[in-house]
């Protein structure tokens, strides 16, 4: 894909000088004009299946931005989306009643030149697992752990701005279980 945006919206300030005081003024958002940005990517997926017993899917997507900075009065507000996500998901059916589902994540953003951004957060890994029963047709029981690593992911910087979350909320291992009846 290639995706291409024009007149960004940039968050503005401004240095005031006048023959007494001199100061910055947040003004808050505002049209960059003459700035554009340009995103390319793409996904490739492929499927694999063992007998009966196990099935897999693998997706990976890559993307990769250029910022045409004309337009910003300062080197404010720079976006970097561009990365890398690994993704596997594994279906494995060891008996007619049971199945267990494995999800694996890899993300990879670009590195950051930011000082309030540790970069050592813009990789990560998780695993979520799904386990599921089925005593009839109708009625099946599951425990579904996400993030089964419990690992800590950094948030998402979206704008660069002060208005940015330091953390986005997010869970460490979550257990949920659970039942479904199916009516028809």
């Amino acid at each position: 894909f290639i995706n291409e945006t024009d007149n960004l919206i940039n968050y503005g300030r401004r240095a005031i000088v006048d023959d007494d005081f001199s100061y910055v003024v947040d003004l808050g958002y505002e049209n960059a004009k003459g700035a554009t940005i340009k995103f390319r990517g793409g996904t490739i997926t492929t499927g694999f299946s063992l007998g009966d017993k196990i099935n897999g899917r693998y997706n990976y997507t890559w993307t990769k931005s250029t910022l045409n900075n004309q337009g910003f009065v300062e080197n404010y507000f720079l976006p970097q989306y561009s990365g890398k996500i690994h993704q596997l998901r594994l279906i494995v059916k060891p008996f007619k009643t049971t199945t267990l589902i494995f999800d694996w994540r890899r993300v990879k953003r670009s590195e950051i030149e930011n000082p309030d951004i540790d970069n050592s957060q813009l990789k990560f890994s998780t695993v979520d697992f799904v386990g599921r029963y089925a005593f009839t047709d109708h009625f099946d029981v599951y425990i579904k752990i996400t993030n089964l690593g419990n690992n800590r992911i950094s948030g998402i910087h979206a704008t660069r701005t002060p208005d940015d979350l330091s953390a986005n909320s997010q869970y460490a291992a979550f257990t949920r279980l659970g039942m479904n009846y199916y009516i028809e």
